[in-house]
């Protein structure tokens, strides 16, 4: 290049030495690979005689949105590298600095930077391809949720569209989808995770095992399905391989096992097959790299992804057997990925309590297959208006008040203290789950033809007598005690013999409990109920064992659960367990 003109296309600055010239070009080489837009110039010499190199050197940086130094016995003495990175500090652009050989870096510099800052690069520039894309990605985020902010307080507010182009709020259109994930066919609904879902895909294409963690309730299981998954299809030429519950991720469930299980395959091999689509038979007989083996390919694809999502239940089964079936699991899953030469890799998603376990887990296989690891973080504030906003473009609009209140509300945590007492804590982070299900409360209280969401359609939608932060924290009682009460109506149960029922899936100590069916029952309560709360996302179903399982869908749902239990219920309960 010979101005600095190009830069506005592009996203990564790369700064250094031009005695580096051909580290810089491997690096800017393996950028582009990564379906990054590097920036590089290479003939300061002849730039700097026109007199305005200061000031386009300067513009140029300002027009990307990361700065990655390579820092060499070259670049350390070098004036441009110097002003690239005064530059860069000076419009806040973020830098990666990456040390390649014993250099000695000036204090100076080290002040400027910062030592913890500083990427040791101890072999080559390919060896840090996972950590390039992760850190990159995570600058790109910054900068475009930076810029967004500041676009809304320097631009003059776009005109509204006229409320004759909305189709107004619509009886049996479902923008919102509550407590249920969401699924591949509602990618146009969800919205606020478009850069999560890009950084995902960049590193998987340059390992073998994504290991995916995050809080629970963070939206791990949505943005995989609606999300990576069509993103990897289209971006990747990968064919993700569906689970025989219709989605893309597959649950390595430690319950779906034959009765008796005594003679067959490793249980998370079984489990997974039959999720796959794979008969018993093969099963209980065959490895996991044979059945993918054997499996039909999806033409014009370049491959296949295979998503084991919730794989924390791998640990649940205490049984003696189960360290070392999960060992072999791991094993049969690296050598399905060697047998498909390329051609298979895998997510692995998992609340993010369970990082150390599935660390210990997948260490044996680290020397031979590429393993990269990614936090999800909670929503963005920019995500979460997003996902309130989009789903209903079409339909209506949000004044801006409704969303910084609702916002607001939502951070709130709502505890329920041992004694019944409710204890309400300011957070930094939203349930993604409570916001669906506030939006889906939201949107059925409109008015048909509804085109404007007011802070008065919210109080409406509150209740008479009710404020709107009565409104948001009760939204998941309320949707409790509603499909608590239709399954009772549905089934011609008494109501309360149902809230009883339900107690028996959360342990005195508030967590879920799975509880297994069997002579038609499940728990306290009947298969046939049990089943109606689960068609209402209240209750998760297994089905692919002899007997089926079944716990409350989300762990935000346990408080409304226990904020039912009283005194007298709860010795009624301990009676009843004895």
């Amino acid at each position: 290049m010979d101005t600095f003109d190009h830069a506005m296309e592009c996203e990564v600055f790369i700064s250094f030495s031009i005695a580096d010239i051909d580290s810089a070009r491997e690096l800017a080489s393996m950028l582009r690979e990564m379906g990054f837009r590097p920036y590089m110039f290479e003939d300061y010499n002849r730039y700097s005689s026109t007199g305005r190199w200061l000031t386009d050197l300067t513009g140029a940086i300002d027009k990307v949105k990361v700065l990655v130094c390579l820092l060499t016995w070259h670049a350390v003495d070098s004036k441009w590298v110097a002003l690239e990175l005064k530059a860069a500090i000076d419009q806040g652009v973020d830098i990666i600095p990456l040390r390649l050989g014993d250099v000695v870096l000036p204090r100076e510099i080290q002040l400027m930077l910062g030592l913890d800052t500083i990427r040791d690069v101890t072999s080559d520039l390919q060896c840090e391809r996972v950590f390039l894309s992760q850190r990159i990605q995570d600058a790109i985020i910054k900068h475009d949720e930076k810029t967004s902010l500041e676009t809304q307080f320097r631009k003059p507010v776009p005109v509204a569209p006229s409320d004759a182009s909305l189709l107004g709020k619509r009886r049996g259109a479902e923008p919102y989808p509550g407590p249920r994930p969401f699924t591949e066919d509602q990618i146009e609904l969800f919205h606020g995770r478009r850069a999560e879902s890009e950084a995902i895909v960049r590193i998987l294409r340059d390992t073998d095992i994504l290991v995916l963690h995050g809080d629970s309730g963070v939206g791990k299981s949505s943005l995989l399905n609606a999300k990576v998954a069509p993103s990897i299809e289209q971006s990747l030429a990968r064919q993700v391989l569906p689970s025989g519950r219709g989605g893309a991720a597959v649950r390595v469930n430690l319950y779906a096992l034959p009765k008796p299980f005594e003679n067959s395959n490793n249980q998370f091999v079984y489990s997974v097959i039959r999720c796959l689509g794979g008969d018993e038979s093969t099963a209980i007989s065959a490895s996991l790299a044979e059945y993918l083996g054997n499996m039909a390919r999806v033409p014009a694809r370049d491959g296949r992804v295979l998503v084991l999502d919730q794989f924390e239940e791998i640990f649940f089964d205490l049984q003696a057997r189960s360290d070392g079936q999960r060992g072999e699991f791991i094993v049969d899953l690296r050598r399905a990925v060697h047998e498909a030469g390329g051609g298979l890799k895998i997510i692995i998603s998992f609340r993010k309590e369970y990082l150390a376990d599935v660390e210990r887990l997948l260490r044996p296989v680290k020397s031979d297959i590429r393993i990269a690891t990614y936090a999800l973080d909670p929503m963005t504030e920019i995500g979460m208006r997003e996902a309130i906003t989009e789903p209903v473009r079409r339909y209506l609009r949000f004044d801006t008040n409704v969303v910084d209140g609702l916002i607001r509300q939502l951070r709130e945590v709502r505890i329920v203290r041992q004694d019944g007492r409710v204890e309400v804590r300011s957070g930094s982070r939203i349930e993604m789950v409570h916001l669906q299900i506030v939006c889906a409360r939201l949107w059925e209280s409109l008015p048909d033809g509804t085109v404007q969401v007011s802070e008065q359609d919210v109080e409406r939608a509150a209740g008479e007598g009710r404020s709107v932060e009565e409104f948001v924290g009760d939204a998941l009682n309320a949707f409790y005690e509603r499909e608590v009460a239709s399954a009772a109506r549905v089934c011609g149960i008494p109501h309360q013999v149902v809230v009883f029922g339900c107690q028996r899936f959360v342990s005195p100590d508030g967590a879920r409990l799975t509880l297994e069916s069997g002579r038609g029952r499940v728990g306290r309560l009947s298969v046939t109920l049990a089943d109606e709360l689960s068609r209402r996302y209240f209750l998760r179903k297994d089905p692919r064992a002899e007997n089926a399982f079944y716990e409350i869908s989300h762990d935000l749902l346990v408080n409304p659960v226990r904020s039912a239990r009283d005194a007298e219920s709860a010795d009624l309960l301990y009676a009843t367990d004895m």
